[in-house]
């Protein structure tokens, strides 16, 4: 199966979002204030090398509660 975009995938109930992605050097490669139209594997419009990815996402509910998920991701091409 073939995906284009890493965004997440059940996404109710939220305010407002940011979804920020770094390699696995620290590095921050992508800086979404919009989750749902997803990152694409690049950086500076270059394509990012295959290898792991950290990923945070921190979000507002509706009723106005802060919260934060993350998790790692594999990019392969």
């Amino acid at each position: 199966m073939k995906n284009d975009y890493f965004q997440p995938i059940r996404f109710e109930g939220v305010f407002e979002a940011t979804l920020t992605l770094f390699n696995r050097w620290g590095q921050k490669v992508a800086t979404l204030a919009d989750p749902l139209v997803g990152w694409d594997g690049t950086f500076n419009g270059q394509v990012c090398s295959d290898g792991i990815y950290f990923w945070a996402l921190r979000y507002t509910t509706i009723n106005n509660e802060a919260k934060e998920q993350n998790g790692l991701l594999e990019l392969i091409r």
